[in-house]
């Protein structure tokens, strides 16, 4: 089984965790009253945000340090290579070989076809400071405080396409965000609230807030 709970990413037994300064910390569930920490990953430049975990490759968005990438075949996490990126890189998701970081007040489109080489092949602006993500489609749609902006990538391989989501009316201090397809909703936590979108009105300018918990 796996899971992702805000810095953590969980696969079977062992659980990656970003811990900021002190880098990736591996533990795992031995079948005991506490987990044990098998492996720990920093440097002087570690700032450890989210890991995402695609089959044996691990990706971590690690802050000042960019993009950092790891093979979680061997005992103990090799690192396969890291990528120097602009801003500070905290939020990631993976389209296929896209991978889509935020990153201060930009998005990224990183290409990890190899994940030993990988590279950026796009870089747009974004209002705000990014906060969160999530994948809608074959979209990447993050979200800073005060909105949400979407990402796809355009049919020249060098163009991420960017329009507004959600309007800066509509949303507050956003920390997280969940995207429900099969249902057609989009949740949103925000600092004080929980907010919910209808799916199908996402893309109009004011779209319909479904409840506010």
């Amino acid at each position: 089984s796996a899971c992702l709970v805000g810095s953590e990413m969980c696969i079977r037994d062992r659980i990656y965790a970003a811990a900021h300064t002190r880098g990736l910390l591996v533990f795992e569930d031995q079948g005991g009253d506490a987990l044990v920490l098998v492996d720990e990953l920093a440097d002087a430049q570690s700032d450890a945000w989210q890991p995402l975990l695609a089959g044996d490759v691990l990706y971590v968005a690690d802050g000042a340090s960019g993009l950092r990438v790891y093979d979680t075949t061997g005992p103990s996490l090799s690192q396969l290579a890291s990528l120097a990126l602009p801003g500070s890189s905290k939020v990631l998701v993976l389209d296929g070989d896209t991978l889509y970081l935020a990153a201060s007040s930009s998005i990224l489109a990183v290409d990890v076809s190899d994940p030993s080489n990988p590279r950026v092949d796009a870089e747009v602006e974004t209002p705000g400071s990014a906060t969160a993500a999530a994948m809608l489609g074959d979209k990447a749609v993050i979200a800073d405080f005060t909105e949400l902006t979407q990402a796809r990538g355009g049919d020249d391989p060098g163009v991420v396409n960017v329009e507004p989501l959600i309007g800066e009316d509509a949303l507050d201090r956003t920390r997280a965000l969940a995207v429900d397809e099969e249902n057609g909703r989009v949740y949103v936590a925000q600092w004080d609230s929980l907010q919910v979108f209808d799916l199908s009105l996402i893309h109009i300018s004011e779209p319909t807030r479904q409840a506010e918990i």
